[in-house]
């Protein structure tokens, strides 16, 4: 099965909503990228878009400030009818234009699966330093310009975001299908390299 980066902002519409503030009732969106599951998640959590340039048509992955997938109604339900169920958590929140209208149906999409997938010896990325200040990022992945991926360790879910690097998700073949049929905006897909199984 192919696996493929999540690309978010791409292939949106002509003038796509960007929200550029968020009040998600006290809960760090950094929690959003650990791949965990959330708790006491505000029914008011909202997202908001403060400047009329930014006042368009909402793609289906919603552009925002803070790089999160955020996804349409219509989206979340194309990926349940495709089987794609597991390893996200969805977290409704209201999406707010500039001038106070609410744009209903969006929520942000916590990916909760997240596996140590990267292949260190084939990838290509940087480490922090063994001297750096914060002990616990010691040897820790800093950046990566190149994952390849062992297929053995995504086995059973079709989203996950990387162990080594929580900034980037992989999807399946099934989302990336799911997404495409339906012709949504707001996300392209890069396939990903994977270590050939013997």
């Amino acid at each position: 099965m192919k696996w493929y980066l999540l690309v978010r902002n791409d292939r949106a519409v002509a003038n796509p909503l960007v929200v550029d503030e968020e009040d998600f009732g006290g809960i760090d969106p950094e929690t959003l990228t650990s791949g965990h599951p959330v708790v006491g998640w505000s029914r008011e959590a909202l997202l908001r878009a403060s400047r009329s340039e930014d006042d368009g048509d909402p793609d289906d992955a919603l552009q925002n400030h803070l790089g999160l997938p955020v996804f349409s109604a219509p989206l979340r339900e194309a990926l349940e009818r495709a089987g794609v169920v597991g390893g996200i958590q969805f977290l409704p929140v209201r999406v707010v234009r500039p001038d106070g209208d609410e744009i209903f149906g969006f929520a942000v999409a916590n990916i909760t699966e997240c596996r140590a997938a990267m292949d260190r010896d084939r990838s290509d990325f940087d480490s922090f330093p063994e001297d750096y200040v914060l002990a616990a990022k010691r040897g820790a992945v800093h950046r990566v310009r190149r994952a390849v991926l062992n297929p053995s360790a995504l086995a059973n879910t079709d989203i996950v975001r990387l162990k080594e690097y929580p900034q980037r998700i992989y999807v399946s073949e099934k989302f990336r299908r799911a997404f495409d049929n339906g012709q949504f905006t707001g996300l392209s897909f890069s396939e990903a390299p994977l270590v050939a199984q013997s």
